[in-house]
């Protein structure tokens, strides 16, 4: 199921075993920087058909199950467009939820973040989760008054309020 709802440990737990059953595995990461760069004029959903695709071809299965970030049928078509392994596409909203596969690599990739959160709290001190509902990632943002380090998206909409709030006037 959605690996949002499984707690750090549980996912860690489940890594290895999903590792040790799937044929191929890769996790993306897209820098906050390329978030933003691309944020403004193209729209997430393209990056993420890139980064699929980029998947995609790198895995190289018979049948490609994802979780469209937009209309299914509008991602399908951009990741086709992208993709140059020729593959069945099956895009569904919450596919995490229907298709064990997709549940697994979300896992995969939640973990990999984690890792990530973990590393940057390492370096820089308490930073919450980095989702925009916690109130330590907020407190964070908050203390830097829109100078906010290189890990932080500055499109993110979160980031973009308090940078309009820290301006004087």
């Amino acid at each position: 199921d959605d690996s949002k709802r499984l707690s750090p440990a549980r996912r860690e737990e489940l890594r290895p075993r999903i590792i040790e059953i799937v044929e191929a595995w890769h996790v993306e990461v897209v820098s906050p920087a390329e978030i933003d760069a691309v944020a403004a004029d193209h729209g997430l959903n393209r990056l993420e058909a890139d980064r699929m695709a980029s998947l995609v071809d790198r895995c190289r299965g018979d049948v490609t199950y994802c979780d469209a970030p937009g209309p299914p049928e509008s991602f399908a078509e951009l990741l086709r467009a992208r993709a140059t392994w020729r593959t069945r596409l099956v895009c569904r909203s919450r596919a995490d939820s229907t298709y064990p596969a997709v549940a697994a690599a979300s896992v995969l990739a939640k973990v990999a973040r984690d890792e990530a959160i973990e590393r940057l709290a390492s370096a820089h001190g308490e930073i919450g989760s980095g989702y925009p509902h916690d109130p330590k990632t907020i407190a964070f943002l908050v203390m830097r008054r829109g100078a906010f380090p290189s890990f932080v998206r500055k499109s993110w909409g979160t980031a973009r309020r308090l940078t309009e709030a820290a301006r004087p006037g």
